[in-house]
C-alpha cells in the first residue's frame, strides 16, 4: 500500500513538473534604440513579394563564391506635436552582427505607399511623404487621436518591404 502511494506521489510530482515546463529560455532579438527618439520597427518582406519568384528574388542564380547578404531595413517614426508632422527615418544595422542602428541614406529607400491609420476612428488616409534631410516627413492632423499607425510600403535593394509602426501623438 505504501509503495502504491509513493508511486502515485512521485508520478504526480513528475507529471506536474512536465505540465508546467515551457519552451527554451533564450532571449529573443531586441530591436535597437532609435536615433531620433522615435519608435523603431524592422521592415518585413511584403506578402506579395514573399513568393520568391525567379525574376526578382532567386539566390540560386548568384555568382559562385558570393553570398547574398540582405541588409536589414528598419524605420523609425517620430511624431512632432508642435509641427503636426510624422517623420520617418530609414535605418540599418552597421554590420551583420551589430546591435547598433545607423542612418541609411533616404535615397536608398523608395517609399511606394505611406498611410496613416487612426484605429479608434476606423479611418486610414494616404499621405505623400517629402524627402527632408535624413528622412521623410508628412503633415498629419491627429484631431483627438492619442495614437496612430504609420503604414509604410517601400522598396529597398530591389525588394518590397512593409512596416507598421504605432506612434503616440500626446508626447
Amino acid at each position: 500500500m505504501k509503495s502504491t502511494i509513493g508511486v502515485l506521489i512521485l508520478s504526480a510530482a513528475v507529471l506536474s513538473r512536465l505540465g508546467f515546463s515551457h519552451g527554451d529560455h533564450s532571449v529573443p532579438g531586441v530591436t535597437p534604440a532609435g536615433l531620433h527618439g522615435g519608435v523603431v520597427k524592422e521592415a518585413a518582406h511584403s506578402e506579395e513579394d514573399h513568393d520568391h519568384d525567379e525574376s526578382t528574388h532567386d539566390h540560386d542564380k548568384e555568382k559562385p563564391g558570393t553570398k547574398h547578404v540582405e541588409k536589414a531595413l528598419f524605420f523609425e517614426a517620430v511624431y512632432d506635436k508642435a509641427a503636426k508632422m510624422v517623420r520617418i527615418y530609414p535605418l540599418t544595422l552597421e554590420s551583420e552582427k551589430s546591435v547598433v542602428l545607423s542612418p541609411l541614406a533616404p535615397n536608398a529607400v523608395s517609399i511606394t505607399s505611406l498611410k496613416i491609420d487612426f484605429p479608434r476612428a476606423k479611418k486610414t488616409i494616404s499621405v505623400q511623404p517629402t524627402l527632408v534631410g535624413a528622412g521623410f516627413e508628412t503633415k498629419v492632423e491627429p484631431g483627438s487621436a492619442v495614437r496612430l499607425f504609420v503604414l509604410i510600403d517601400a522598396v529597398h535593394d530591389g525588394e518590397k518591404k512593409t512596416a507598421k509602426i504605432q506612434v503616440e501623438t500626446s508626447k
